[in-house]
């Protein structure tokens, strides 16, 4: 009989920033190996793949992974995807600089406000990643401190060589369009649960009109921004183990 091999290990493809115990972490890096197999490693640019992802979560059925529903609130711009075979609750979120009845966003006590106006408009990236900071915090909860969010997808967004390096973040480029995809899955306790926790899994997709990336980084640069974040809530019990025998 001929020796049998492990599966050749699978690199990073999504980031990763929790505030579990110790005793959470392992099984926290299960949810990462289960929702890595998503994304597809050989396309070009790769992505991760929200319509195989999601029938999975559903046709698993063991209790200690299961999807939860996202309580947004009266948020504004709030869709819930409909995705075949599924009944997890995709929730996506976009933000059109370039449409041409393109809203100014605003803070607000419950989360970014869009007020009437004409478009398309150019903004910076800091306006950007300050609307993706407001709208994973405030409009969909993730349990991370603001500042920690704002300075991680910072990060992300004036290193792309190196998130690029570091498998979460894809990029495209097409004229003088280019866009990105940064993945992230954010863990944190469950109130009063010891054994038990969420996870979010986000997928932030940018997208601008920018001729050479190194401009987009410097702040006196303004480009016309898409933007999309989709996201689902996992409750993650103590022990899962993600059911892809694929090692990462």
């Amino acid at each position: 009989m001929s020796e049998s091999r492990p599966r050749p290990a699978r690199p990073q493809s999504f980031n990763s920033l929790s505030k579990l115990p110790e005793n959470l972490v392992p099984t926290a890096v299960q949810v990462n190996n289960f929702v890595g197999h998503f994304v597809h490693l050989d396309a070009n640019p790769k992505y991760f793949d929200w319509g195989d992802f999601a029938p999975a979560v559903t046709q698993y059925h063991r209790t200690d992974l299961v999807g939860v529903a996202i309580d947004t609130g009266n948020a504004r711009g709030v869709k819930h995807c409909k995705i075949k075979d599924s009944d997890l609750d995709v929730v996506e979120i976009e933000r059109d600089d370039n449409a041409s009845d393109a809203p100014d966003i605003i803070p607000g006590p419950f989360g970014p406000i869009a007020m009437p106006s004409k478009g398309p408009k150019e903004i910076s990236l800091d306006n950007v990643l300050g609307w993706v900071v407001d709208t994973l915090h405030d409009v969909l909860h993730i349990q991370i401190e603001r500042g920690e969010l704002s300075t991680t997808i910072t990060n992300v967004f004036t290193n792309l060589s190196w998130a690029h390096d570091n498998g979460f973040l894809s990029s495209s480029s097409n004229g003088s369009n280019t866009a990105w995809e940064y993945r992230t899955v954010y863990g944190y306790p469950e109130e009063g649960e010891q054994s038990k926790f969420l996870s979010m899994v986000t997928s932030v997709t940018l997208s601008a009109d920018v001729g050479k990336v190194s401009n987009l980084l410097m702040n006196t640069t303004k480009a016309h921004f898409s933007s999309r974040i989709k996201v689902a809530k996992l409750k993650v019990t103590e022990g899962f183990h993600s059911p892809i025998h694929t090692e990462l």
